[in-house]
């Protein structure tokens, strides 16, 4: 199905047949465009060697508006219209989110590993480096040190939401205690 070989193509170059394509609604483009001005490429799409992109339309309409003039892809090979359509259905369905409570330790690991490198690391500069608000990121590391200090509110929580408003009813209570 897909080659394994990669090369640089003019993103430009690159045929969208819009009518076939599955996903008829182009969603989170800023998001993604930021991403990948922040920290770069991270799956490239692929295309047929007539130029006809297969999957990772989102990635090269990013990639486009970003002006950029050489991206890599991988080739699809030898690939019926059938086995293209099961390749990025398999693309866009079987990619799962990271869960809440595991995003939440994740940009706690990351902070606190940047702050180990640098003292003066903030929350601010957490948030400027994963393209996330400083009220998000400052909510998803209080929740992530109350996961780790095994909260049982937090950790049966089914929502980032829920568990965010936990943790800003356990921070009231503590200073009310405190004053």
């Amino acid at each position: 199905m897909t080659s394994g070989q990669f090369e640089y193509v003019d993103p430009r170059q690159i045929i969208v047949n819009r009518d076939t394509r599955q996903r008829k609604e182009l969603k989170g483009i800023p998001e993604l465009r930021d991403s990948i001005s922040r920290i770069g490429l991270i799956h490239p799409p692929v295309i047929t060697r007539e130029m006809v992109l297969r999957t990772g339309e989102r990635r090269l309409t990013a990639i486009l508006d970003l002006g950029w003039t050489s991206i890599p892809i991988q080739w699809a090979d030898q690939m019926t219209e059938a086995d293209a359509q099961r390749l990025e259905l398999e693309e866009n369905i079987k990619r799962v989110d990271i869960d809440w409570p595991d995003q939440c330790r994740a940009v706690l690991a990351y902070h606190e590993l940047q702050l180990a490198e640098n003292e003066k690391w903030g929350q601010v500069d957490t948030a400027n480096a994963l393209g996330m608000s400083q009220q998000l990121v400052g909510a998803q590391l209080n929740v992530a040190r109350e996961l780790r200090s095994g909260n049982k509110k937090v950790t049966e929580a089914q929502k980032l939401s829920t568990a965010i408003g936990i943790v800003a009813r356990t921070k009231e209570r503590k200073a009310q205690a405190e004053s």
